[in-house]
């Protein structure tokens, strides 16, 4: 069996490599968490796939392991740091060792955006489940308009949480479902034209209040340095890799069975290098 390699075990590297072993295509799987799931895991809910009622995100990531499971495939916790070409096969570094493969499907999604203040200072990436995993806080700020962040905001005001919503603009970029949600739900309030500066050491917003509790930054996705990798033959993008920003489960899954089929139903390694 020609070896694959699928970076990323979201709902495209879970879907790809479940079709490609029913293919008879032998897999490896690898994620830098070591498990499946992805950033659905994240997920306030998941509404939008007509084969499951809505469901919380971490739910569906539980669904993806069992059907890992199902067919005897496992994640390797590998973080892949480059991919070069060695004749006709792919190298990917990892820390961990070297893995090699005639293809290569990248599925490893797209990493938070940086948010910088004036000042220079960086505000550390935090999701809203990892939050609530190291204690539920009083209230929480979260920066962004648009569907991520008002998806953050419904998981923590759904545990209790006290959620200012800080738009930096005068409009959300989100709409429908989503916002009906936050417009309803108690514990979110949102607010236009705010900004954060660092002050005294401490955050202040431009409407003048001080804010000591957690930031999580939510302003837009960007790819991994991984994706500089130049296209070559044999090299696959999926789901949020592909698409460079936050997608949909339904499209990701529907990428990875697509490029299992292209690369499982035919003799010859076809080369496709995104969607």
């Amino acid at each position: 069996m020609r070896e694959v390699l699928i970076i990323g075990a979201g709902p495209a590297g879970v879907a790809a490599a479940v079709q490609l072993r029913r293919l008879g295509r032998g897999v490896r799987l690898v994620d830098r968490s070591g498990r499946a799931g992805g950033l659905v895991e994240q997920a306030w809910r998941v509404e939008n796939h007509p084969l499951l009622p809505p469901t919380p995100g971490p739910q569906v990531a539980a669904l993806l392991r069992e059907h890992l499971a199902r067919f005897g495939l496992r994640v390797e916790r590998r973080e892949v740091q480059r991919l070069r070409r060695e004749g006709e096969r792919w190298v990917a570094e990892c820390s961990q060792g070297a893995v090699e493969a005639e293809q290569v499907v990248l599925a490893c999604g797209t990493a938070p955006a940086p948010l910088w203040l004036a000042d220079g200072t960086l505000i550390p990436d935090l999701s809203a489940r990892a939050l609530l995993a190291a204690g539920v806080p009083g209230r929480a700020l979260v920066v962004g308009g648009g569907e991520a962040a008002l998806d953050q905001a419904l998981t923590l005001a759904d545990a209790g949480v006290e959620v200012l919503v800080a738009v930096r603009g005068g409009s959300l970029r989100a709409r429908g479902r989503l916002v009906a949600a936050v417009d309803a739900h108690p514990g979110v309030s949102v607010g236009y034209w705010l900004t954060l500066a660092a002050a005294e050491g401490r955050l202040r917003l431009s409407d003048g209040r001080w804010w000591d509790d957690p930031v999580l930054p939510a302003v837009g996705r960007v790819p991994l340095p991984l994706l500089d990798v130049l296209p070559g033959p044999a090299l696959h993008l999926v789901g949020d890799a592909a698409r460079g920003t936050l997608g949909q489960v339904g499209i990701a899954i529907g990428d990875g069975l697509a490029v299992a089929g292209r690369i499982g139903g035919s003799g010859e390694d076809p080369e496709h290098t995104g969607q």
